[in-house]
């Protein structure tokens, strides 16, 4: 790979792969041959992914990221795609985590 995986997601029938990368895209490989079926950019380049994964039908592709530097948000953006036309659905905006403290 020419990217640093940072997360994994396989679709329920197996045949694609999405890789979440530490520089915000996501990437789709067909399983068959490995050809890369897409690159998701609609991340911020400085947040990883940290979160990824097909619903069980494998209509949608969603993702949510972490800022990989100080200077950004704690908020973590969370898009879905149309999984088989690989374009964007839904920005859900930014999911600010509870932590116990």
């Amino acid at each position: 790979l020419d990217f640093r995986p940072a997360s994994v997601a396989v679709a329920p029938d197996g045949k694609r792969v999405a890789f979440g990368a530490a520089d915000g895209t996501v990437r789709v490989f067909d399983r068959d041959g490995w050809k890369e079926a897409g690159k998701l950019a609609e991340l911020r380049k400085d947040d990883a992914v940290a979160s990824l994964d097909y619903s069980p039908d494998g209509k949608w592709l969603a993702a949510s990221a972490v800022p990989t530097n100080r200077g950004s948000s704690d908020a973590m953006p969370v898009v879905v795609w149309d999984a088989a036309k690989l374009q964007l659905a839904q920005r859900l905006g930014a999911v600010v985590p509870v932590m116990d403290r």
